[in-house]
């Protein structure tokens, strides 16, 4: 059965999918970004303060409440963004897309902004 990516079919570019702080679990984030640099928290304030080059950013601290998490920062377009806008790892994140509420305002704003 052919995979349905809701944000594509209701005719989004991925305008979301750039500068973009991603709260999950650290082997998903390494999962779908293998290139992730882990950094320290300062770093990643840094990273979402746009003060660092284009990249994926991302901090685990063992103190988080809920264990194996980690923060991650998306600084420029996402790099498994296609020019379609499809995603590559859209299975892996499939779940961000839906928490995002598509046709929210929020998701038209961006939307109406490409």
């Amino acid at each position: 059965m052919k995979e349905i990516n809701k944000c594509l079919e209701s005719g989004c570019r991925g305008g979301c999918c750039q500068d973009i702080t991603i709260y999950d679990a650290e082997e998903v984030i390494l999962k779908t970004f293998p290139k992730a640099i882990e950094v320290s928290v300062w770093k990643l304030e840094k990273a979402i303060n746009g003060e660092l080059s284009d990249g994926i950013y991302y901090q685990y601290d063992g103190r988080d409440p809920v264990p194996g998490m980690a923060i991650a920062r998306i600084v420029g377009p996402c790099p498994n963004r296609l020019i379609n806008g499809n995603c590559k790892e859209y299975h892996s994140c499939s779940h961000a897309a839906e928490n995002f509420n598509i046709a929210s305002p929020q998701c038209n704003l961006i939307r109406n902004n490409l």
